[in-house]
């Protein structure tokens, strides 16, 4: 079961909260990208970066569309809170969004060159988030828990420079007897990983003779 968190400022004004979750989405977002990028020479990005009104309105319909997709309930009862107001995510579903876009490979060649406010930087987020959405409304919940896995061992790996990011069924297996204390049957896992590779989802190649994935961002 996911535990309940909440992220965002309770707020009495409605459209500063809303802005400070949508500044609190990004910022997670491009600093867990930060660790990516730690290894190259990079400006230092914005404290605080601009997001535009246009930018803004896109992020909102992208956040709302998963915040309503089917992989963000599970018998009908949202299991995590994130935001005060405005967006209300599954855990597995935030830690999903936030880790996958920070994978995204614009993201991290943006912190490079983030612009004035760091607007190049936002709008590279602004549309992993976008591609995030489309991705993630094609899952249910199942596939949400072994895509959120996924993505976690997959920028663990990224992080530390291992040779190969791409990530096998039995690193999930061990990943949940670790997080969760429980871990899907590895074929159940296999499936699930196929199933969202016919969807297109995750990629899948076979490297040293095992089949490994990883997220599309």
């Amino acid at each position: 079961m996911d535990d309940e968190i909440v992220v965002g400022n309770d707020v009495t004004d409605s459209e500063t909260a809303l802005r400070d979750d949508l500044d609190q989405v990004v910022g997670q977002i491009i600093d867990r990208a930060c660790s990516l990028a730690a290894r190259s020479n990079h400006p230092q990005v914005p404290d605080r970066v601009v997001i535009g009104r246009a930018h803004e309105q896109q992020l909102m319909t992208a956040l709302d569309r998963v915040e309503q997709s089917g992989s963000n309930y599970m018998g009908g009862d949202l299991r995590a809170v994130v935001g005060s107001f405005h967006f209300r995510f599954r855990k597995a579903l935030y830690d999903s969004l936030i880790v996958t876009a920070s994978l995204s490979a614009a993201v991290i060649a943006a912190i490079s060159a983030p612009g004035p406010g760091g607007l190049a930087l936002v709008a590279a987020v602004v549309d992993a988030i976008d591609r995030f959405e489309e991705n993630v409304t094609k899952l249910d919940a199942n596939e949400l828990l072994v895509y959120s896995a996924l993505s976690n061992i997959q920028h663990r790996k990224r992080a530390q420079a291992e040779r190969s990011a791409e990530v096998t069924a039995l690193e999930i297996e061990d990943y949940f007897s670790v997080e969760a204390g429980q871990a899907p049957d590895k074929d159940d896992i296999i499936a699930l990983l196929q199933m969202m590779h016919e969807k297109k989802v995750v990629r899948a190649i076979e490297l040293s003779g095992e089949r490994r994935y990883s997220v599309i961002s």
